[in-house]
């Protein structure tokens, strides 16, 4: 690039532009520059088209000065591939040409694209005057672009303003909703919690102080803020709760506003999550009122209790009075001869099954009375189980007859274990009741099987059967499977049965389903661990309870026979 003559002033801050000028004649390019050298733009020359081709691949050009003439690739073909490139396609292109007015290449020339003509031999002030047009129409328009750029730029830059205020107004408004929500939901949680009788509280472990308490732990507060209140002291339970000490249903009895009162205290440690750290939950359960209630249900069993254990005793006097009596009078009937009538035989024993049934009430609401008393005594003895089957399935033929169950035995030569022979009858004697009293018309079976270490005997029905869901339940203490409409007893029998064979050291169990009957299934140790063995007490001659009825004497349930030998 060379550049002529003294350069003009220009502002400073005014760019220089590219000017491309192409002739294929050195001295026309030198001329060129001598001319436009003033100008103080970058002059960058070529001399062909195809080397102003590869310019304009990298660079810009304010302005094209092209010789029309010139070897290989002309003029006009250069400025055809000009305006082929969207790059260049508007870059103003002034021909060079020795032409004259008026002739044919000039309409060619301006078919191209071209802006102007300047013809040789070159006016170097019409050639500076007009570039010097191009090129400050060239600097408007970088101008012009610059500050459409800028104009985009701070568009731009006002739009990601814009954008992050809205998305930090979002934020916040979000932020905000969040909050009135967690705001809603703990007001919700704290008037739920406030609504629940049990007293909540919670405490921070490191500090033992309590950071929220509901409406029903307020006492417990006051209580705690109250220096005289024992529940205040640091060792009290509440504080060592607070501290992290675990709990769990702690009977804690303390002074309230209203007095006295008893809780269950439970303490339990939240581990840190969500946010928040350790924390204590602590609940306490007023159960005072339950516990005045339950006392007086207590002593409302006391009471039943005692008045069953009297009333039994009372009873007993006079039906042992009656049973004697029954059987004198069954002698007499005898002797005299007329128990040959039919009519006697049947009044006698009507008169027999009244008293056996009143007999065995009795001896069930005595044993209530002792069972719940603990006063169940054990008198141990080698008993074998076999033949003391075998005595109760024979006392039990007549009853068994009349209700139409067939018995079936299944009974080994003997299995002798310590027991307490009476209190054992008295297991098999209800078991065998049972068994008639749900199952009437269909067989029984009596099973006993043991090994060195124990026996087992079971009682097996075909009758109603018992739901599963009944089978704990008909072992507590007057629960029933079936309604009292549709069968008699209190329901004491088998509470009875399982009392007797626990304190023997035994099990008891049932398999049934309504509908197939019922198999009771007791299990009882050889041995005796927990009671000294004694001998078996034989009643004097002459005295009440050798003549009685064993429902009398020991609880047990009195065969017909027994009765018919009393006094004889």
């Amino acid at each position: 690039m060379i550049v002529g003559g003294e350069t003009e002033e220009r502002p400073a801050n005014e760019p220089r532009m590219n000017i491309l000028i192409v002739d294929d004649q050195p001295d026309g390019l030198l001329a060129l520059e001598a001319i436009l050298g003033n100008l103080g733009q970058n002059l960058v020359r070529a001399s062909s088209g195809r080397e102003a081709l590869r310019l304009l691949l990298r660079e810009d050009f304010a302005l094209i000065l092209l010789d029309v003439v010139m070897p290989g690739m002309d003029g006009f073909e250069t400025a055809a591939l000009i305006r082929e490139r969207p790059r260049t396609k508007h870059t103003p292109i002034i021909f060079l040409t020795a032409a004259r007015k008026g002739e044919g290449p000039l309409t060619r020339g301006y078919e191209t694209g071209a802006v102007d003509f300047i013809f040789k031999p070159i006016d170097p002030e019409v050639l500076r005057s007009k570039v010097k047009v191009f090129v400050e129409l060239a600097i408007k328009t970088e101008e012009i672009r610059k500050q459409a750029e800028e104009l985009r730029e701070a568009q731009a830059r006002e739009h990601e303003r814009e954008l992050t205020s809205a998305r930090e107004r979002l934020k916040r408004e979000q932020m905000q909703r969040e909050m009135e929500a967690h705001t809603a939901q703990r007001r919700w949680l704290e008037a739920l919690l406030d609504g629940l009788p049990r007293a909540l509280l919670l405490a921070d472990p490191e500090t033992g102080k309590m950071t929220f308490a509901n409406r029903a732990a307020q006492p417990v507060l006051r209580a705690l803020a109250d220096e005289t209140n024992p529940l205040s002291h640091p060792t009290s339970e509440v504080r060592r709760a607070a501290r992290g000490e675990r709990f769990e249903g702690l009977v804690l009895d303390w002074i309230s506003d209203g007095g006295p009162c008893t809780m269950l205290l439970t303490g339990e440690m939240l581990p840190a999550m969500h946010g928040q750290k350790e924390t204590v939950i602590i609940s306490a359960l007023d159960v005072t009122e339950l516990k005045r209630t339950e006392g007086k249900l207590q002593r409302a069993v006391r009471a039943r209790d005692e008045f069953m254990s009297a009333a039994s005793h009372e009873l007993n006097t006079p039906l042992t009075t009656i049973v004697l009596q029954l059987d004198s009078l069954s002698r007499q009937i005898k002797k005299s001869g007329v128990a040959e009538d039919a009519r006697s035989q049947k009044t006698l024993a009507t008169l027999n099954r009244n008293v056996d049934r009143l007999g065995r009430l009795i001896a069930e609401m005595l044993d209530v009375s002792r069972v719940a008393e603990g006063r169940i005594k054990l008198e141990r003895t080698q008993v074998d189980l076999c033949e003391l089957a075998r005595e109760v399935a024979s006392r039990f033929e007549d009853q068994l007859a009349r209700v139409g169950c067939k018995l079936t035995l299944e009974v080994p030569n003997a299995i002798v274990g310590h027991w307490d022979k009476s209190r054992l009858d008295q297991v098999v004697t209800n078991l065998l009741t049972n068994a008639m009293k749900y199952a009437p018309g269909k067989p029984v079976e009596l099973r006993v099987e043991g090994d060195d270490k124990q026996a087992r005997l079971s009682v097996k029905d075909n009758g109603i059967g018992i739901a599963k869901e009944s089978h704990a339940r008909i072992f507590e203490r007057f629960e029933r499977a079936v309604p009292t409409e549709n069968y008699a007893g209190m329901g004491l029998g088998l509470w009875i049965v399982s009392r007797i064979v626990t304190e023997m050291g035994g099990t008891i169990g049932v398999e049934s389903e309504p509908g197939q009957g019922a198999t009771f299934t007791v299990t009882l140790p050889l041995a005796a661990s927990d009671a000294p063995l004694v001998p078996p007490i034989e009643p004097a001659p002459g005295s009440i309870s050798a003549g009685v009825p064993p429902v009398v004497a020991a609880g047990l349930q009195p065969p017909v026979e027994a009765r018919a030998e009393v006094g004889s």
